[in-house]
């Protein structure tokens, strides 16, 4: 509980998991509560039961293994038609179109467009897990600004370059791919990390877009820089020779 204000401490998709044992400690100490009753009353009988009065033909005990074992039969059976009940539903669930974050279909997209030697820009840094789970779509491919990778760095994600080094690293580079969040793109959230700000800013201030994959909440962009003046002018024509 002190750890849910700290992600990635504290996540709560993966929390949601442990409650399937909730049930099972309620089912077990509900057993306990039970015999323990079922044990008291029955006791309770035999010692003020006078003895004629006792019941023929079947042993108290007998009776008490087979309630009990009845009991148990019932118990299973009601756990086992939950999840038949629910079955449907968790097919559903698995289901990749489902997902918001379909890896295998943004990898897709970015193979489609994303060639050997192109600078690629993950943003924030947690869309990477597109080239983690799919490498093939991105090989051969340059991350801009990884600085260290994730089995180095022991992160999920890797480590990113400081902030004061985005601009060097974008620096020079003429088109760049970007697999984004598209909340970051739209302007609805705007990352805390100085780093990812400063990738923000840059394609926003000197790329324009050329073309664009939307998948779930995950886009692929491609970024170029707009051509400058000078380079739209014709060249020069040489010299005409001089007349002797």
């Amino acid at each position: 509980l002190a750890s849910q204000s700290s992600p990635p401490l504290y996540v709560d998709r993966y929390v949601l998991y442990a409650l399937a044992g909730a049930p099972l400690l309620v089912a077990a100490g509900g057993e306990w509560v039970a015999g323990t009753a079922a044990r008291l009353r029955h006791g309770a009988r035999r010692a003020v039961a006078p003895a004629h009065l006792r019941p023929r033909g079947v042993p108290v005990e007998v009776r008490l293994s087979l309630r009990t074992c009845s009991g148990t039969l019932l118990g299973l059976l009601a756990v086992a038609l939950v999840p038949l009940q629910q079955f449907s539903l968790l097919q559903q669930d698995r289901d990749p179109a489902r997902r918001p974050d379909d890896l295998a279909a943004i990898a897709r997209a970015a193979a489609c467009g994303v060639r050997k030697g192109d600078a690629v820009l993950y943003l924030p840094a947690y869309t990477r897990n597109t080239e983690l789970a799919y490498p093939g779509a991105f090989r051969g491919t340059r991350d801009l600004v990884l600085a260290r990778t994730g089995g180095v760095s022991g992160t999920l994600y890797g480590v990113e370059v400081p902030a004061a080094e985005v601009r060097g690293r974008v620096a020079g580079v003429q088109r760049v791919w970007v697999v984004a969040d598209r909340a970051v793109l739209a302007g609805r959230w705007t990352p805390r990390d100085p780093g990812e700000r400063a990738k923000l800013d840059l394609l926003q201030r000197e790329f324009t877009v050329r073309g664009e994959a939307v998948r779930g909440r995950t886009a692929v962009r491609l970024y170029v820089r707009p051509l400058s003046p000078a380079s739209l002018r014709p060249p020069s024509l040489p010299p005409r020779p001089a007349r002797w």
